[in-house]
């Protein structure tokens, strides 16, 4: 009776063991291709910030005048002139330069954000 069992489950595997091999090598070929893809896809990138660095510069120029403004109404209006008895404040960004503001800002950070989600 066992030896019964026994020799229909080997039928079986030995019937579905090419199913499995080529399932298999389908997803071994699949991660392959995906890892080529992102091969070519990182060097494009590294060749494309080799020529045009100052386009990548861009957006720290950008956003260093906020930085600046940001690093004044708080380091020194906030933190270091009352420290030593100097009472200024900064005049706040409102309209326009306000929505630019908001623009950059927060696109540096939620970029980075959703980021995390990819």
């Amino acid at each position: 009776m066992f030896s019964l069992i026994g020799t229909a489950l080997g039928t079986i595997f030995q019937a579905l063991s090419p199913i499995f091999s080529s399932l298999f090598n389908y997803q071994t070929a699949k991660v392959e291709a995906e890892a080529g893809v992102a091969t070519a896809s990182i060097q494009a990138t590294e060749q494309v910030e080799s020529k045009w660095w100052f386009v990548a510069a861009l957006i720290p120029a950008i956003a260093l005048p906020f930085a600046i403004y940001i690093w004044k109404a708080v380091a020194w209006d906030k933190v270091i002139g009352p420290m030593f008895d100097v009472h200024s404040s900064t005049d706040p960004i409102n309209g326009p330069l306000g929505t630019v503001f908001i623009v950059v800002i927060g696109g540096l950070f939620f970029h980075s954000f959703m980021s995390l989600f990819k």
